[in-house]
């Protein structure tokens, strides 16, 4: 029985099959339900030997076969694919040979490796031994050699930062000894007393010093040196 929603339920006794029901009911109401179906599978099996038919074909003039129905147009197409086929064929064959070729150079060199380093020396005869060893102790020099020059270069490198820091230490040494012994510096005319204000933070401890006649009077400080000026000095810090 087929219900109102599509699905099908078998109500029948187990002697009789699926195919025996749809047969009787085929027969009881007159009509055919294996015929629609039968027409399109027919349909499609023609459509896929034509689609067969014409592969084949394709093949055959590919091979240079079956082109007696090709006109001037259709042979000139087809020459023209089967010249790119033939493109596409020659560069594969290309790139499988470089991909070949490279793998023989990479398994010769991972033996070379093996060999340099101890391993899978029983196919090599004597003379290869000898020449594998030469190779190995050459290889050793130059390693050592590299060696020798990396430190080489480190300690000259560490030199030259050590020069560096002592003359570095020689410079802040001498500008601490020259503080201690002139902690002040002199500026004989007015007009230099502008150029030296640079020196107030950086340098040592600056004086402005002018010289006054002996008539007038100021309130600065002053400085007798027993002729006809006085000195007057300008505290800068």
């Amino acid at each position: 029985m087929i219900s109102s929603t599509g699905k099908l339920h078998e109500f029948i006794s187990p002697s009789i099959t699926t195919k025996q029901l749809f047969d009787l009911y085929q027969k009881t109401v007159g009509v055919d339900i294996w015929n629609s179906h039968y027409e399109k599978m027919q349909e499609q099996l023609r459509k896929q030997k034509d689609v067969n038919r014409n592969l084949r074909r394709e093949i055959r003039q590919r091979m240079g076969e079956s082109l007696n129905d090709l006109n001037y147009e259709q042979l000139e197409e087809l020459m023209e694919n089967v010249d790119n086929s033939l493109k596409l064929i020659r560069e594969r064959k290309k790139m499988q040979e470089q991909l070949r070729k490279q793998k023989d150079v990479n398994r010769n060199l991972r033996k070379e490796i093996r060999q340099r380093m101890g391993e899978s020396l029983n196919d090599l005869n004597y003379e290869q031994l000898e020449e594998l060893m030469e190779n190995v102790d050459n290889s050793l020099k130059l390693i050592r050699e590299r060696k020798y020059k990396v430190i080489g270069n480190q300690i000259e490198t560490y030199k030259k930062k050590v020069r560096n820091v002592e003359e570095i230490h020689r410079n802040l040494l001498l500008e601490f000894d020259a503080r201690q012994e002139n902690p002040y510096g002199l500026v004989e005319q007015e007009g230099d007393y502008n150029s030296m204000l640079g020196f107030l933070n950086g340098g040592p401890r600056i004086l402005a010093l002018r010289l006054q006649p002996n008539n007038h009077n100021h309130h600065h400080h002053h400085l007798h040196s027993g002729g006809g000026s006085d000195i007057t000095t300008f505290a800068l810090a």
